[in-house]
């Protein structure tokens, strides 16, 4: 499954993780990305692979960001610590 994912300027996804491997590749902008103890900054032209059940946030940086992100059919997200897990829903 692919979904374009846009994610709007200073903002950014709580902090979570989802049960599969996900690539994102920005389309434009350029998003910063914290897993673990790395924070990696990529745009335009690059990709970044983000293993099953890292913890994660992606933030959008100096402005609007919009990536494909690929995954595995049927991933769920939740956040750290926690037991409930929801379906998302563009990888059904």
């Amino acid at each position: 499954m692919a979904a374009a994912l846009q994610i709007h300027a200073g903002a950014s996804t709580p902090v979570h993780l989802i049960d599969r491997e996900q690539v994102w590749m920005p389309l434009s902008g350029e998003f910063e990305v914290v897993m673990a103890d790395r924070t990696e900054r990529v745009m335009a032209g690059q990709a970044v692979i983000l293993p099953a059940n890292a913890v994660r946030r992606v933030a959008a940086v100096g402005g609007p960001a919009q990536a494909l992100v690929a995954m595995a059919a049927g991933g769920r997200a939740r956040i750290p610590g926690g037991e409930e897990s929801v379906p998302l829903p563009w990888a059904e």
